[in-house]
């Protein structure tokens, strides 16, 4: 993790972490709840070329595996190198198993195996991801990723390079 900010509004301290990374292609997950607060991230975004993709808002609570691979196949159909999510634990664990799918090269077909498969690497180079929590649970800030699969089982991956680069506390994001 390279950097923790606390108090600070989002959007601006997203996009200099963002600029400071050199990343041009950056994909957005939200939980449904936070997609309105993304807004003014995903607009900035979007005008200065740099949206990969529509804002994603697959995820569901728990980390729905069908949603979990939708969002790694439109991350990785879209070239992004860097992820960005909004809201809770789930997504937050959405966007470290989604940089797991991305440093693997693939361009389509994610699954569970696959992406579990890439965190027995020794090492991984992956992806920057920028958090930005509409809670202070302090989930975002771990090596460990869940989700749940089809079959209602508990699954994920821990890898010390699972932490995200950035975290963003903006209290308005959870007003």
């Amino acid at each position: 993790m390279d950097a923790v900010h606390v108090g600070v509004p989002f959007t601006s301290t997203a996009l200099a972490e963002l600029a400071t990374r050199s990343c041009s292609r950056i994909f957005v997950l939200a939980n449904r709840s936070s997609a309105s607060l993304a807004a003014p991230l995903v607009a900035a975004l979007q005008e200065s070329g740099q949206l990969a993709a529509p804002l994603c808002t697959d995820i569901g609570m728990g980390g729905g595996e069908e949603g979990l691979l939708r969002a790694c196949d439109a991350a990785a159909a879209a070239g992004a190198d860097a992820v960005v999510t909004i809201g809770g634990g789930a997504i937050h664990d959405a966007g470290k198993l989604l940089r797991l799918w991305l440093s693997a090269g693939s361009t389509g077909g994610a699954s569970i195996d696959g992406i579990r498969a890439v965190a027995e690497r020794a090492e991984l180079n992956l992806a920057p991801q920028v958090c930005l929590p509409n809670s202070f649970a302090m989930a975002e800030l771990t090596s460990v990723a869940g989700a749940t699969t089809r079959a209602n089982v508990k699954s994920g991956a821990a890898h010390a390079a699972l932490m995200p680069t950035v975290v963003v506390y903006d209290p308005a994001l959870s007003a």
